[in-house]
């Protein structure tokens, strides 16, 4: 049986904070599939909360959707003349 992405950023984001981390690299999926749980740890991070055991219930408020990528705009560089 596959394990639920939520509890396993959960569990990581409880362990970061027991070893008082004050940043985490989260994949980017789970930034976009998790709200919840992104909210959680930035929460608890910034010590507006304890740890909780489970992992923020499915039907918990969402994070502001509309999310997008966008790729980085190239820019010209000007060489410089003799």
């Amino acid at each position: 049986m596959p394990a639920d992405p939520a509890l396993i950023l959960h569990q990581s984001v409880n362990i970061g904070a027991a070893y008082e981390m004050k940043s985490l690299e989260i994949y980017q999926v789970d930034v976009v599939s998790l709200p919840a749980e992104i909210t959680y740890a930035h929460a608890l991070l910034l010590g507006v909360i304890p740890p909780s055991a489970t992992p923020v219930p499915i039907n918990a408020p969402k994070a502001p959707g509309g999310l997008k990528i966008q790729p980085p705009t190239p820019t010209l560089t000007p060489t410089p003349t003799p």
